[in-house]
């Protein structure tokens, strides 16, 4: 059970991270630093697949460790 609560804090500090990122991101596109190139768009799907790759990690390892019983 500890190990599943580390893990649920991982996912959640991955999410927040994500979010963060994104925000900053869109802040700097608002002000001006940054003029929305490719590289723009290319930062965004990464984190969104870093993200998306946390999720899927924390799915098959909750599967693991509580797996679904069938009968």
């Amino acid at each position: 059970a500890l190990l599943y609560e580390e893990l649920k804090e991982d996912e959640s500090n991955l999410d927040l991270l994500e979010y963060t990122l994104r925000k900053s991101h869109y802040e700097r596109l608002t002000s001006g630093v940054d003029s929305g190139t490719v590289a723009s768009a290319v930062f965004v799907d990464i984190i969104s697949t870093f993200e998306r790759i946390g999720d899927h990690s924390f799915n098959i390892a909750r599967a693991m460790i509580d797996p679904v019983k069938v009968h």
